[in-house]
């Protein structure tokens, strides 16, 4: 995957860097912006993470995290609003 298509998946899941960062397990958001931009080889497994997220996301499963489902739902039944 080219820096290029690595910001396109991201972009097309409306995730910042950071967001996207925390979903594939790695540090900061700074280490998506440099894989963007060419300045640091991409990582087969955030390859790998990243088109799963989009396949979820092809599928109608928009954020697979739980914590974000968690935050979704109303807060005084714990059922979706």
């Amino acid at each position: 995957m080219t820096p290029d298509e690595f910001r396109a998946a991201r972009l097309d899941l409306d995730y910042s860097t950071a967001r996207l960062a925390k979903r594939l397990g790695i540090s900061s958001g700074r280490t998506i912006r440099r894989y963007e931009a060419g300045e640091r080889p991409v990582n087969p497994a955030a390859v790998k993470m990243l088109k799963m997220l989009v396949w979820l996301n092809a599928c109608g499963i928009d954020d697979p995290d739980p914590v974000a489902r968690r935050k979704a739902t109303s807060p005084n039944t714990g059922f979706a609003a």
